[in-house]
């Protein structure tokens, strides 16, 4: 149980749960493990704060208050990555043709031999 528990990345109890309701008969979905509380906040205004680079531990902190809720740091990222997936980052690649261009980065602090 514990290999299944560590490719999902959850815990081996709420595996051992699945299978114990499995085995009654139950009919187990992944929104009966999805945490409910999370509904009540305004995922929009989330979305925006996280994109003007607000702290997410800020967020939670701000959540807890307004909501009167306990709600940990982990499972408030894990709902938040759930519900906007990383992007993939975009490369921007510029085409000339060999010797038409030079470009030069300088650094300080490299010592170069």
């Amino acid at each position: 149980m514990w290999i299944i528990a560590r490719h999902l990345r959850v815990c081996r109890k709420t595996i051992q749960k699945v299978f114990e309701q499995q085995d009654q008969g139950l009919a187990v979905t992944q929104e009966s493990y999805r945490n409910k509380d999370f509904d009540v906040f305004d995922w929009d205004e989330i979305e925006r704060e996280l994109h003007q680079a607000t702290p997410m531990n800020v967020l939670v902190h701000e959540l807890r208050e307004q909501h009167q809720m306990d709600i940990s740091y982990m499972n408030f990222y894990r709902e938040v990555r759930r519900r906007f997936p990383a992007k993939k980052t975009v490369t921007l690649r510029k085409v000339h043709q060999p010797a038409e261009k030079v470009e030069v980065d300088f650094c300080n602090g490299i010592d170069i031999y």
